[in-house]
């Protein structure tokens, strides 16, 4: 049998001391086959980024245990670094392009950090797999936010790495260039057989998903298979319903 794609076990994170402490994560535990893609989603305060976070390696759990492709996530920082770079793709909700290195530079650099050996024109036809082969010596300033969001995806792939990790990929986009987004990542676990797992807080982008897990108050709250926008929306206005007053993002 194949190791799952992702596989995590009583992952516990507290933020503070005292009475002021607050437990961002209780337990969580998750495994995902490869290929497969997953939306997660929560009330804010609900734990999902900070989910994120640690299992994509950018920031450290108390406890629990985080395995990417059958490998154990390493506990030292430097071990952690390299093993991101090698295993790991990160879309961030910032995106974090270089701005004085072109778009075929930016899908790169990953390789490049990981003193990978890069054939020629690999960036190009990283780019190509999102429809921007032809703006592969643009810098990001010369590109609108959907092309630099699909720069960033095909940065994010350029490793082929276990585990696609999305903070809302399509948050600040309008409708028409979030539905070309969100079709290139769920095109990339048909075609691809890329494992991804994307924050959001859009039912309607929970939608381009095979399974939406659900987080409240630090803990998994169900699971949802072949979502619709309707039903999504519907379980978040319960989960809305029962987090703790005064909660925030």
């Amino acid at each position: 049998m194949n190791a799952p794609a992702l596989d995590v076990v009583g992952l516990s994170l507290t933020y503070g001391d005292g009475p002021g402490a607050v437990e961002a994560l209780k337990g969580v535990g998750l495994r995902l086959a490869a290929g497969t893609f997953t939306a997660l989603m929560g009330p804010s305060g609900s734990g999902k980024s900070t989910f994120l976070n640690c299992v994509a390696g950018l920031e450290r759990a108390a406890t629990g245990t985080i395995m990417i492709g059958g490998r154990a996530l390493p506990q030292d920082e430097t071990e952690a670094t390299l093993f991101r770079r090698q295993r790991i793709g990160i879309v961030f909700q910032g995106l974090n392009l270089l701005p004085y290195l072109t778009a075929a530079q930016n899908v790169e650099l990953p390789l490049r950090l990981a003193g990978r050996k890069v054939p020629r024109n690999t960036g190009r036809a990283r780019l190509d797999q999102v429809g921007l082969a032809d703006r592969a010596d643009s810098l990001p300033a010369e590109l609108s936010g959907g092309q630099q969001q699909r720069v960033a995806i095909a940065r994010g792939l350029v490793t082929r790495p276990d585990v696609l990790f999305a903070d809302e990929p399509t948050g600040a986009l309008d409708s028409r260039t979030a539905r070309n987004v969100l079709g290139i990542l769920r095109g990339s676990a048909d075609r691809l057989g890329q494992t991804i797992v994307m924050v959001t807080h859009d039912p309607v982008a929970a939608a381009y998903a095979d399974q939406v897990v659900f987080l409240a108050d630090g803990r998994i709250a169900g699971r949802m298979t072949n979502p619709t926008a309707e039903a999504v929306a519907a379980q978040m206005t319960h989960l809305d319903q029962l987090m703790p007053e005064g909660v925030s993002a």
